[in-house]
């Protein structure tokens, strides 16, 4: 590797990423944020040393990344959301300089986190972009609980075609997962990357809606997730689909099974958990449906941390990186009952939940971006 490789500087930039999505997530003095905050320092202490440098500095220009001047190729799902994160704050360049210690590091990661204000210190120099008012209203608008388009908004037609397609799965399954497909791929290149990608479909009164309506905001919000991961074109289709999919098990167990309030018995709930089992043995017989929806179908309620979950299966492992962001959405859906952000991600009950689960359930890192995410947005709505 040449003295001035750019890739040099990846070590930091992830351990950057990985401490914010955690600052996120934690308070101050959890663990993983003193880390976090320890392990940016040492990988920049190793990095200048290597370099044979007292400075670096990191500029972001057109959604691209830079170190020193110099575009960095690699490690996209630590950059992205880095990038995102960046420009939502209006900091184009950040200068680290030898001597950075813990607190100004944490004083760093507070300002990415959205927690402090953005402020320059003796080893942190930040670079601020003024937008004009003009600059800063484009593209805006208002949302009425449809997801937005460019230029326009989904129809009430798109919608029903959508649920048509999903609900059309119990007597003709090869057809609607056709029609599934084409739909989700209006809905991915119709999302814009504001605010507006993440607006939940309202609730509905049946059954049968509430589990579409259920898919559909699933299936938007790991797009969301993952486009701010740096994934794109058929990764992000075969993602979302998988998505949309990953409880259609569900439409095959009896309806009374599902729509009630008080709690299930122990037969009730071991028959409920088979919609995992019994989702991927249908996709399975598709030839229409990805592989990733099957894995996606069956290990969407397994752990992060691979113990015991549901299904069981023959030999222990993490689920996948789909799998990891569709029970993160799912989680997230369930929490916020299809209700929109009110009340939502930055509730004290959901960010409860989110802490108890991450590092066992789900993946820390995911649910730190995806709060940074939902809150950009939430931002952006405000503004």
């Amino acid at each position: 590797m040449v003295r001035d490789d750019p890739a040099q500087a990846l070590p930091v930039l992830r351990a950057l990423s990985i401490a914010v999505n955690f600052r996120a997530l934690y308070p101050p003095s959890h663990p993983k944020v003193v880390e976090g905050v320890d392990a940016v320092v040492g990988s920049f202490e190793a990095c200048l040393k290597e370099r044979g440098s007292d400075s670096m500095t990191f500029l972001v220009i057109d959604h691209e990344l830079l170190v020193d001047d110099r575009p960095i190729r690699s490690g996209q799902m630590y950059l992205a959301p880095l990038i995102r994160t960046m420009s939502r704050l209006g900091i184009e360049r950040v200068t680290l300089g030898a001597g950075l210690d813990q607190e100004q590091c944490h004083s760093l990661i507070e300002s990415l986190a959205s927690i402090g204000e953005p402020a320059s210190t003796e080893h942190v120099i930040l670079g601020r972009i003024q937008l004009s008012l003009a600059e800063a209203g484009a593209g805006g608008g208002g949302g009425d609980g449809r997801v937005s388009a460019r230029g326009s908004q989904f129809s009430e037609h798109d919608i029903d075609l959508a649920q048509e397609g999903f609900l059309r799965y119990r007597e003709d399954r090869s057809g609607s997962i056709e029609q599934l497909d084409r739909m989700l791929w209006h809905f991915v290149e119709g999302m814009d990357q504001s605010s507006r990608s993440l607006l939940l479909l309202g609730p509905m009164k049946s059954l049968d809606e509430k589990l579409f309506v259920h898919a559909i905001n699933v299936a938007m919000l790991v797009v969301a997730q993952a486009r701010s991961l740096g994934i794109i074109g058929q990764s992000l289709q075969a993602i979302g689909l998988a998505a949309l999919l990953h409880d259609i098990g569900k439409l095959s167990l009896p309806p009374t099974l599902l729509d009630r309030d008080e709690e299930l018995s122990d037969v009730e709930w071991e028959i409920l958990k088979m919609h995992t089992v019994l989702g991927a043995a249908q996709l399975c017989g598709l030839e229409e449906a990805p592989p990733l929806a099957v894995l996606v179908a069956y290990e969407h309620h397994l752990r992060w941390d691979g113990k015991p979950s549901y299904p069981v299966p023959s030999v222990p492992r993490r689920p996948n990186l789909a799998s990891q962001l569709t029970a993160i959405a799912d989680t997230y859906d369930v929490m916020v009952e299809s209700r929109g952000f009110t009340g939502g991600v930055h509730g004290e009950a959901a960010t409860r939940v989110w802490r108890e689960r991450s590092e066992t359930f789900l993946d820390p890192f995911l649910v730190g971006n995806f709060v940074l995410m939902v809150a950009g947005a939430e931002v952006e709505m405000k503004g």
